[in-house]
């Protein structure tokens, strides 16, 4: 019965709210919480051009570069774990609150070090944030906004990942003609996760979270905000109420205890044990451990370094064409958004993983014939080109905003958590 009237609640609420106009206020907050891709993708991002510099400053050897470079993932992977808990013992904004914190001393860190080992404090910290960030911001936004836009504005969270990642490499290059460049480069980051913290000391929390905990009056004040006076919040609230009432229910038939009552936990493992949404994970999951088991983050977080070993010997040049492809990343990453829908979702995977497959394999050769038969050389377009033309592939398809595997999944609570565990496992394979 719950789920008849939940289904009719969701024609209703869909068709309501597309004939009114969408608040700014809600737009401004999808921006801000998108803030921390952004960070994420800044930060991640800035170490291809900054690491050519701190290498000289610190006469690193390999290994030290390489643990550099790794300890923000390694310390993103365990703390997107650590996240998932919060989330739902504290909630979603405290969480953001939380990690932007992380960013910015993290950042502030990085600027200041003295040495190599101060150096990598900071990027643990960083990515501290990162992994508290990245389960946490697509959550936030999908619990938020309502149905009919919900995808465009989950989307934004990609979009500015990949814009982070781009305007990383053209700070690294502006400030690439000082041998302290790196500091800035590292510190600038600091500046948009303070303007995060000081705009969520006023955003709302999650309206589906404070269901969970029984704090209604609180979630329908939230749902009037983002949806404006002209917009009947009911429908909505009474959507996302029978939603957990349905998770809740199937658990006590299967006699377990309902687990947004006991701190949801282990409501992963719990909730979701038919086999039709066990396919879901399976493809959902598995399409992003094929992405980052592809190699797009050795592109992303060693192009400067690969430019500069297929013959650059400009540190400057290495990381302005590195910012080349940085563009490119980003401006398919739109397209992308735009061509999932125009296309479908399983015609652009399998399109772009042949692109990728076949960019790998020339980069790959392209690469290993200048170093056996070239001497250095000041600029070389084959290895950047290519370095493109993956990247061109890696972002037109399996990302978080347009997988096709649960993007139409019925329930929103499934898809919540099958993003979630998705961003996690980006995180642990990288």
């Amino acid at each position: 019965m719950i789920s008849q009237d939940w289904s009719s609640l969701q024609l209703n609420e869909g068709a309501q709210y597309g004939k009114e106009k969408t608040p700014y206020f809600l737009y401004a907050f999808t921006a801000l919480a998108a803030i921390g891709g952004f960070l994420f993708g800044y930060d991640t991002g800035i170490i291809s051009g900054a690491i050519l510099l701190i290498r000289e400053d610190f006469r690193l050897n390999t290994a030290w570069q390489e643990f550099i470079v790794a300890s923000t993932i390694g310390s993103a992977a365990v703390f997107a774990l650590v996240g998932g808990y919060l989330n739902d013992k504290v909630g979603r904004k405290p969480v953001i609150l939380l990690a932007s914190v992380f960013f910015t001393s993290g950042s502030l860190c990085m600027a200041f070090a003295d040495d190599k080992y101060m150096l990598v404090i900071g990027r643990i910290i960083v990515g501290t944030g990162i992994g508290l960030s990245s389960t946490t911001t697509p959550m936030y936004i999908a619990e938020s906004a309502p149905a009919p836009i919900r995808g465009r504005l989950v989307s934004v969270n990609i979009v500015m990942l990949a814009a982070g990642q781009f305007i990383a490499n053209c700070v690294a290059g502006a400030f690439s003609f000082n041998s302290y460049g790196w500091r800035y480069m590292l510190g600038l980051g600091s500046i948009a996760s303070v303007l995060q913290f000081a705009a969520f000391l006023f955003m709302p929390e999650s309206p589906r979270w404070l269901i969970i905990r029984n704090r209604h009056e609180e979630a329908k004040a939230v749902l009037l905000k983002l949806r404006g006076s002209s917009v009947s919040i009911e429908d909505e609230y009474e959507i996302i109420r029978s939603s957990i009432l349905s998770v809740a229910e199937d658990m006590k038939h299967r006699g377990e205890s309902p687990c947004y009552k006991n701190r949801a936990a282990h409501c992963s493992c719990k909730c979701y044990k038919p086999l039709q949404f066990l396919e879901h994970w399976v493809v959902g999951c598995g399409l992003q451990i094929i992405q980052q088991l592809a190699g797009i983050n050795t592109v992303m977080y060693y192009s400067a370094s690969i430019i500069t070993m297929a013959g650059i010997r400009s540190a400057k040049t290495a990381i302005w064409l590195s910012a080349l492809t940085s563009s490119v990343n980003f401006l398919f990453t739109l397209a992308g958004l735009y061509l999932v829908e125009k296309m479908g979702r399983r015609p652009l995977t399998l399109i772009s993983l042949v692109g990728a497959i076949c960019s790998l394999a020339v980069l790959g050769i392209g690469f290993q014939m200048e170093v056996i038969h070239s001497p250095p050389v000041d600029y070389t377009e084959f290895p950047n080109s290519n370095c493109s033309a993956y990247r061109t592939c890696g972002e037109c398809r399996m990302d978080i905003a347009c997988g096709y595997c649960y993007e139409e999944l019925s329930s929103s609570s499934v898809k919540d958590d099958v993003i979630v565990t998705a961003y996690k496992i980006i995180l642990l394979t990288t």
